[in-house]
């Protein structure tokens, strides 16, 4: 994994003694109870086929029960190296080492090197990143669905505690310092970018908060409305029943409907995989997660309340083509 990215302290802080300690903690005690409460969270709003994307994940132990309970891919992104060689032993003898990207990437300063993902993780991260804005708002826009995070309780004990902490720091001729941001304007930063709290937890180390992009039905709306503004505009639906035994025909059905959106500079693509096992779902998915294919669409919306649609929205600048 390249170094691209300012380290901001972290490096003298999260180093080789403590990723070593977070790798023993969770090979020999599992998850904290915090992160079982995210990693429950994400499964109560549906993981099965689902990305994830996790900011700051250290070893990758949420990665590794998120896919263990569905998700068919994960990225992690880090400021410093030191987990690098554990989080590749941890999934390599989960058996899932193929299926986890780590990059070295600050997603506040560089959205643009990463791909969205359908659930965005921050664990014990943005106390740990000065402007909480920028990453969260980042964050946000890379969650195609939801994004869940935790952060401290801004009180008076906590902050004392960061403060004896960043005086600690600072007497040490470390960079590094943790932050107490306030709770209310870190959700106000997620709502301007289109989350609202669905869930929410209240430990005495840790806050939890669970955010959910808009409702399918509600964003549905808004398309149908955009149709109905330009008239010129088309919704697609592509309904894969008749051919779901038919690998070949759905390839090629697949590739047919994105072809035809972007001739139409359609805004959305209703795929129709049908319930059943969510074999034929989870092969749209990995067709719509090619990169050639993701380059195409602006994000994928899997409908919570029908598990056997999927929404591909699209993006267009000027104003659409006729036929």
């Amino acid at each position: 994994m390249a170094a691209c990215c300012d380290p901001r302290g972290c490096d003298g802080v999260f180093g080789d003694r403590f990723a070593r300690h977070e790798a023993t903690r969770y090979r020999t005690r599992g998850l904290s109870g915090t992160e079982q409460r995210i990693v429950d969270f994400a499964r109560g709003r549906g993981v099965q086929g689902a990305t994830v994307l996790e900011i700051g994940g250290g070893v990758g132990a949420l990665q590794l029960e998120l896919l263990r309970h569905g998700a068919v891919r994960a990225t992690n992104l880090e400021l410093v190296a030191a987990y690098d060689a554990l989080a590749h032993q941890l999934a390599s003898r989960a058996g899932v080492a193929d299926r986890i990207e780590r990059l070295m990437v600050d997603i506040a300063t560089e959205p643009e090197k990463v791909a969205p993902a359908d659930i965005v993780v921050l664990h014990r991260v943005v106390c740990c990143y000065p402007d909480f804005e920028r990453l969260l708002g980042a964050a946000a826009d890379h969650a195609q669905r939801l994004l869940v995070f935790s952060h401290p309780p801004r009180n008076v004990v906590s902050r004392a505690f960061l403060g004896a902490q960043n005086t600690a720091l600072r007497l040490g001729r470390k960079t590094f310092r943790g932050f107490a941001h306030p709770p209310e304007r870190m959700l106000a930063v997620l709502a301007e970018h289109g989350l609202s709290p669905v869930y929410s937890h209240r430990g005495l180390a840790w806050r939890i908060v669970g955010l959910e992009r808009n409702p399918p039905d509600r964003l549905i709306a808004d398309e149908l409305r955009d149709m109905r503004v330009h008239d010129d505009r088309v919704k697609i639906t592509l309904d894969l029943h008749d051919i779901y035994n038919r690998s070949a025909d759905i390839d090629r059905a697949l590739r047919a409907v994105m072809d035809e959106a972007v001739e139409k500079k359609a805004p959305l693509v209703e795929i129709i995989p049908g319930k059943g096992s969510g074999a034929l779902k989870k092969r749209v998915l990995r067709f719509l997660d090619q990169k050639e294919n993701r380059a195409l669409y602006h994000r994928v919306e899997k409908d919570v309340d029908n598990h056997g649609r999927i929404f591909v929205h699209f993006r267009w600048k000027g104003p659409a083509r006729r036929r």
